[in-house]
């Protein structure tokens, strides 16, 4: 109610994925008290990464074009949000094991041979990506993953991010700067919100992409 106070005619309130925090059905329920259809909520069905990321196009459309409609916006939100996820590692099995995501055998065996999962976020949806051996090839495929990604008429923009321990996101992001390529564009996001860290451990580091096609 603020900002239609402050004289704005339409507000755009993105929210972290619905699966995995309560804000959508909190603004979905703020929206009802207003009772004002000059409100749009967009489940991002992403984390802190992918909404900076929405809000940093929102801001290019908006400088690009002042007069871009809500209903544009949220139609290019809406299609975007199905390219971008997110990768991160697991330094412990015994996380996964704590949350039921594998059996203790399983776990076992993982830490006798030295497994480093790797977490895949996308539209929503947490799943085991891949099962690699020592943090080299954690590495290795995220930068293969990375590249996978990039073609010749699209650009990308990555956010590395890690839980607590930022020593080994710096070496991620390292690699993918050393890649030198002008159209993807890599930062240090920073600490992930704790509602993936509870997934992923003390150690856990990753990156959050998205395509930019246009």
């Amino acid at each position: 109610q603020k900002q239609f106070d402050l004289g704005y005619k339409h507000v755009i309130c993105l929210t972290l994925s619905s699966k995995l925090s309560g804000t959508h059905n909190s603004a979905l329920l703020a929206k009802k008290m207003l009772n004002n259809p000059n409100i749009t909520i967009i489940d991002t069905q992403n984390i802190g990464p992918g909404v900076y990321f929405f809000l940093q196009r929102i801001n290019d459309w908006l400088t690009q074009n002042p007069d871009v409609s809500p209903q544009t916006i949220t139609d290019k939100i809406n299609e975007e949000k199905l390219k971008g996820f997110l990768l991160c590692t697991i330094n412990n099995l015994k996380i996964l094991a704590y949350n039921g995501r594998i059996s203790k055998f399983r776990f076992l065996i993982g830490n006798l041979l030295k497994i480093h999962p790797i977490l895949k976020f996308q539209k929503g949806v947490l799943s085991i990506e891949k099962k690699v051996r020592n943090l080299k090839n954690c590495f290795n495929y995220c930068l293969k993953k990375i590249l996978e990604h990039k073609t010749a008429n699209n650009k990308l923009d990555i956010q590395v991010i890690y839980v607590d321990d930022e020593k080994d996101a710096k070496e991620l992001l390292a690699q993918i700067t050393n890649l030198a390529n002008p159209q993807i564009k890599a930062t240090l996001y920073g600490a992930i919100s704790p509602v993936v860290a509870a997934h992923i451990g003390y150690k856990g580091f990753g990156f959050y992409l998205n395509e930019i096609t246009d």
